[in-house]
């Protein structure tokens, strides 16, 4: 952060930043492809603190700075940084990976902070979010028996398919879901998956996905094999 602080220092002044808390080296590059300016690294177990937040938007070069927390708890803290920073901060309440990613592919930097702010956040909510982890302890979830150890789909964070194949759960997540004809799933792979994996589900979900555009990226994400979204 000091190397950031010192550059931040011999860059000129632009109107508007950019920072993401993002955990995977894959997602950290595409996120800063899209127009991100600084990553924080953070995820599902380890979350920014306000501070972290607050060093990061004064090293960004820019008077308005905006804040994709990519996770529903890391919101509150991002709104905090409003009353420590002397930039103009706007929030963008994205909950998930997917919904920054949907934020950052609406972002204009010609564009006011405000003006930003409502179409970045339109098209977040427009984003479905599909994530694929596992169990550390058994439990029951409605009809929903789930194992220690089992992988468990999430469907905009709420568990839906559950059990020891990857590939089924995952399946059955996205049957959940049900992505439209037309619609576009797009699928990051984490850390622990390998490419090989990753291909043969990609040419699993397109077979029984037919009418919809599937991609995949590497995401390197921890504790997620896999995260996808739905637009």
């Amino acid at each position: 952060m000091d190397e950031q602080n010192r550059q931040a220092a011999n860059t000129p002044i632009k109107p508007l930043g950019v920072v993401a808390v993002v955990s995977g080296d894959g997602l950290t590059d595409i996120f800063t492809s899209l127009g991100v300016d600084l990553v924080i690294e953070g995820g599902q177990t380890m979350n920014p603190s306000t501070e972290d937040l607050v060093r990061a938007v004064d090293s960004v070069p820019a008077e308005k700075v905006l804040i994709l927390p990519n996770n529903g708890n890391v919101i509150f803290s991002a709104h905090q940084v409003k009353e420590v920073t002397t930039k103009g901060v706007e929030v963008i309440p994205t909950r998930s990976i997917p919904q920054g990613l949907g934020a950052m592919l609406a972002y204009d930097p010609q564009q006011e902070a405000s003006a930003n702010h409502e179409a970045m956040k339109a098209a977040a909510e427009a984003v479905r979010t599909a994530e694929v982890t596992y169990a550390v302890r058994s439990s029951q979830i409605g009809d929903l028996s789930i194992e220690a150890g089992d992988f468990i789909g999430l469907a905009d964070g709420d568990i839906c398919a559950a059990g020891p194949s990857l590939t089924e759960v995952g399946l059955a997540l996205l049957c959940t879901i049900g992505p439209e004809e037309g619609d576009v799933l797009t699928i990051y792979y984490g850390q622990d998956i390998e490419e090989e994996q990753a291909q043969a589900f990609l040419k699993t979900v397109r077979e029984h996905f037919p009418d919809c555009e599937v991609e995949l990226y590497y995401g390197g994400q921890p504790l997620y094999y896999y995260i996808m979204s739905i637009e």
